[in-house]
């Protein structure tokens, strides 16, 4: 899959509510309703998926 599609496809799928269909949940709210939580797609021991309220997320393990 290119990086095109993969950008695409993140843009149609709302993260936010795909994460909580799978019983995600946030372990604190940052500022401005960032939710901040362990990342699904790691084993990570420490929080490091943010979500915004616009669905758009960042991972501090992923360099883009």
């Amino acid at each position: 899959m290119s990086r095109q599609d993969l950008d695409g496809l993140k843009q149609q799928i709302p993260l936010l509510d795909y994460l909580r269909g799978h019983d995600w949940q946030p372990s604190r709210q940052l500022s401005r309703g960032l939710l901040m939580g362990l990342c699904p797609l790691h084993s990570d021991q420490r929080d490091v998926l943010q979500i915004a309220n616009e669905n758009k997320w960042t991972d501090e393990n992923r360099s883009e």
